[in-house]
């Protein structure tokens, strides 16, 4: 998927692979957990897991593509937190902190699927928050 990110234009074959294999990705994530700690801290030191998440969400001219970026994600982060292993890092914590860092950049991309997928992560942040106490 990163690779096809980088390319300057996506033809109708590309979206089409980015959208199966962002589905497949997020429905092993979904399925396994744990795969979610993996894919933040990468064996591979060329995998940039902040960049990849950007380049879809944000970076990509491509409207569909960030769209599928942002529902992705934000099905990731409704995740329930595995309570045996709190010490796992936690999709809404990770990026959540990854949009709040790059808030910045949203002036100079086509920002709808960014700032929807902040405001929602917020908001649940909030509501979580909220709840334990």
């Amino acid at each position: 998927m990163s690779q096809v990110l980088k390319k300057p234009k996506l033809i109708f074959e590309d979206k089409l692979i980015l959208e199966h294999a962002l589905n497949l990705w997020s429905g092993c994530l979904l399925h396994s957990g744990e795969l979610f700690d993996e894919f933040v801290k990468p064996i591979d030191a060329d995998i940039d897991t902040d960049q990849f998440v950007l380049s879809g969400l944000l970076y990509c001219p491509y409207e569909t593509v960030r769209e599928e970026f942002r529902q992705c994600l934000a099905a990731l982060c409704r995740m329930a937190p595995d309570q045996k292993q709190p010490d796992k890092t936690k999709p809404l914590d990770f990026i959540l902190k990854l949009l709040s860092v790059n808030f910045s950049l949203i002036s100079e991309y086509p920002c709808k699927q960014y700032f929807e997928l902040f405001c929602e992560l917020l908001d649940k942040h909030f509501l979580e928050v909220a709840s334990k106490r």
